[in-house]
């Protein structure tokens, strides 16, 4: 009977046409994504009967589920509530401009206000279409439609255009998870472009937990413009307010970096005698029932086997190919700039309060001015200086034996980080006090055109991470 199972596996064909179902992302964050936090309900009326499927999702669950939903919320949301709240900045803006909205805080205000909660709203409840496959979702809790979809899970990889690997340290420990990497890659044609992502889910609450203390910046600037005369007092306040926010990313960014020399280090010594499956935790006897349950290893290892010839030869794939793309992937392409564009949005955000303000006083250069320099610092700036501090936190990476220790290296990365902060500053500042007083869009471009050149030197000349 196993062999059967195995061989049914191993054809990567479904039982029937309709088995092979997938999900619209969204369904998999409705109710902040219950499908993957809950153990309870049936969410199979969520899916559909398809015939490709964008992207595969595998995951265990044995890792942090919170970070797993924090990633899944950034990866598919993201990007449209980082454009959907710059869009609505800048009508905030334009109904200040116009004074059908009042002037509370001064020359700050409406734009960020407009642009958080509809961020917020947008990473909550954006409609992300494109069809994944979740086992939650696309699998029934029926015991025959779920029998069927266990043998037609070959399928599923074969019919999938690319997979993601949620991954946590637990992931390379399962059989199954194991499993799904070994159809995709056997799903592949030779020489084809393996579209294969993995991403460590303590990459969402570091990426959100970025947005936030940018917006918790332009909120403490709010404040402190209002409350504080003195322009050194306001900086200070500033930067002592906003510093806990920083230190926590840039401590969880050294925990990122760790994590994959873990990752590089779990697949480099990969082997599947190491993997771990539910069957033979429980004594291969259900739990609640104590009726005998067949062995997945047996059938998994034998379809593997199928697949690729041998186990060795498995393994040796696993080493070469999943883990070149891993290391690229997780040092290199997780910082992209897209990627660091949509982080570091909340800056312009906060740009153009001051922008509206000049132009609904009528100092149209004043506001163009305001302008140039959001734009650069957003886009510009912030992400070469984040790109730069990765760098350093993963040459800092290394865990210190004391706490003390610990706190104090990812303070370090911060304190360098604040004095490419304050050196650009005093650029941007002495371009309209003390070189172009008086004209305030040379003085713009002589802040933009140099801090562009140098972020694009930072982003050819910093070189790429090597962990092989």
């Amino acid at each position: 009977m196993d062999e059967l199972f195995c061989n049914i596996v191993a054809m990567m064909q479904p039982t029937s046409p309709e088995i092979l179902r997938a999900t619209p992302a969204f369904e998999t964050l409705r109710c902040l994504a219950r499908p993957l936090r809950s153990r309870d309900g049936d969410f199979f009326g969520r899916s559909q009967v398809t015939t490709s499927i964008g992207s595969f999702w595998s995951h265990s669950w044995h890792g942090s589920t919170w970070q797993k939903i924090a990633f899944v919320f950034f990866l598919n949301n993201g990007p449209a509530a980082a454009a959907v709240g710059s869009a609505s900045a800048v009508l905030g803006g334009v109904l200040y401009c116009y004074r059908i909205l009042p002037s509370i805080f001064g020359h700050l205000g409406w734009c960020s206000i407009f642009a958080t909660f509809t961020y917020i709203f947008t990473l909550l409840f954006w409609r992300s279409r494109q069809l994944v496959f979740l086992d939650r979702i696309c699998i029934s809790d029926d015991e025959q439609l779920k029998a069927e979809a266990m043998l037609s899970l070959g399928a599923f990889l074969r019919h999938s255009d690319a997979m993601l690997v949620l991954w946590d340290p637990t992931f390379m420990d399962r059989l199954w998870c194991i499993l799904e990497l070994a159809a995709f890659l056997h799903s592949r044609k030779a020489g084809s472009k393996i579209r294969l992502d993995i991403r460590p889910t303590l990459l969402g609450p570091l990426l959100q937990i970025t947005v936030f203390s940018l917006i918790l910046f332009n909120a403490v600037t709010t404040f402190a413009w209002v409350l504080i005369d003195g322009f050194w007092y306001f900086w200070l306040v500033v930067l002592l307010l906003s510093s806990v926010n920083f230190w926590l990313t840039a401590h969880m960014g050294r925990d990122y970096c760790r994590t994959i020399e873990k990752v590089r280090d779990d697949i480099a010594a990969f082997s599947v005698d190491k993997l771990v499956s539910w069957c033979c935790c429980v004594g291969h006897k259900d739990p609640a029932s104590g009726l005998p349950v067949a062995c997945d290893r047996k059938i998994i290892l034998q379809c593997m086997q199928i697949w690729f010839g041998t186990m060795e030869a498995f393994e040796r794939r696993v080493r070469s190919d999943v883990l070149g793309i891993l290391v690229d992937q997780l040092s290199n392409q997780v910082i992209s700039y897209r990627q660091l564009v949509t982080v570091t949005v909340p800056i312009f955000w906060g740009y153009l309060d001051v922008v509206f303000d000049r132009f609904r006083a009528g100092d149209y250069a004043a506001g163009m001015h305001s302008l140039m320099r959001g734009l650069t610092y957003s886009f510009a700036m912030s992400p070469s200086l984040i790109l730069l501090l990765f760098r350093l936190a993963y040459y800092l990476r290394r865990q210190r034996s004391l706490y003390l220790l610990e706190l104090l290296t990812s303070a370090l990365v911060i304190l360098c980080g604040l004095c490419l902060f304050v050196c650009f500053v005093a650029w941007d500042l002495s371009t309209f006090t003390v070189l172009q007083p008086e004209a305030p869009i040379v003085a713009g471009l002589l802040f933009c055109v140099p801090t562009v050149a140098v972020a694009l030197v930072v982003w050819i000349v910093v070189p790429k991470i090597k962990l092989l």
